[in-house]
């Protein structure tokens, strides 16, 4: 037990080194930072996997820019941009870059900065909401504590009930009508538990529990390789459906889509079924209740402890002052 304490201490300490030393240096680049016209060498666009019930990923649209010089010719520094940036630029093109001399592989574009990227990064995650209706529950029951005994169950159930957005949410999906398309299938992942399984070799025990993680209903996330008509080159389209429902789904099959003209990375397959986002949308069920039950519990005990503490103290008070002098 020592020794995965300070295993524990010793990597949250690293995370913090590390993170601090990311974040300095990314203040440094925005201050120190060398703003130069880059060629644009390479295009990249990725997706991230929450590997939450419902079917939720971000895109990353990616640059390579040659910036410096190695001697056998200049560096190539891989920034990201928003998707309109991405789409109007072409290999060739220049592009605003600010980069370390130093360092030249870690760059940025100059109309990006540190806040910039933190605030994408939270919105990422998911983690905001999250910590918002944690903090706002918290508070709530902190207040409620010391109005009294009705008020502390009334701000447990608000919180319940504000849970439900944030953790229960089941987003309708939109099928485009406007267009028809084939498009190639590049990746198939698989995720039939929520969240994703951890990698470390040692994993606690709420982790090795499957009842706790594994969905009510898997799902496979299809990305797909869509030629536009007008466009140089194709978009990536992503798209969740119900495990085994596309018949012939695997890597290199081509597949109807359906998506609008001025959208096509919002492309939706024209087959398969998405009953998964409304199945395991209770997935987090007991966190949502689980968290505020046990606040309420706290925020109850907290006020009975205090008026015991009161009680006790004033009768005290009242039995030293008949105590004849």
């Amino acid at each position: 037990m020592r020794r995965r304490r300070r295993s524990s201490r010793l990597g949250l300490f690293f995370a913090l080194v590390l993170s601090g030393a990311l974040l300095g240096a990314s203040v440094w680049l925005d201050r120190r930072g060398d703003e130069v016209l880059a060629p644009v060498a390479a295009k990249h666009e990725r997706v991230t996997l929450r590997h939450d019930p419902q079917g939720t990923w971000y895109r990353w649209y990616e640059l390579g820019v040659a910036v410096g010089n190695s001697g056998a010719g200049p560096w190539v520094a891989t920034i990201e941009v928003p998707e309109d940036r991405y789409d109007s630029v072409a290999l060739g093109d220049s592009i605003e870059v600010r980069y370390l001399p130093q360092l030249p592989l870690y760059a940025r574009a100059s109309s990006r900065s540190t806040a910039t990227v933190l605030h994408e990064a939270a919105g990422r995650t998911g983690i905001v909401p999250l910590l918002l209706w944690l903090a706002g529950g918290a508070a709530g029951l902190w207040v409620a504590a010391r109005i009294g005994t009705p008020v502390i169950f009334a701000a447990g159930t608000a919180w319940m009930v504000a849970g439900v957005p944030v953790l229960l949410r089941a987003p309708a999906p939109r099928i485009p009508t406007a267009s028809e398309g084939t498009a190639r299938v590049s990746v198939v992942t698989v995720v039939a538990k929520s969240p994703e399984r951890a990698r470390s070799r040692r994993r606690s025990r709420s982790s090795r529990s499957g009842s706790l993680r594994r969905l009510a209903l898997p799902y496979q996330v299809v990305q797909l390789r869509l030629p536009v008509p007008g466009r140089g080159d194709s978009v990536l389209v992503v798209d969740a459906v119900d495990s085994g429902s596309v018949a012939g789904l695997a890597v290199g099959a081509e597949l109807p889509v359906r998506y609008e003209p001025d959208a096509p990375r919002d492309a939706r397959l024209a087959q398969g079924t998405r009953q998964f986002i409304e199945r395991n949308r209770y997935h987090f069920l007991p966190v949502a209740i689980g968290v505020p039950a046990l606040g309420t519990l706290a925020a109850w005990g907290v006020r009975s402890r205090r008026r015991r503490s009161r009680a006790t103290s004033g009768a005290g008070s009242a039995a030293r002052s008949n105590v004849p002098a």
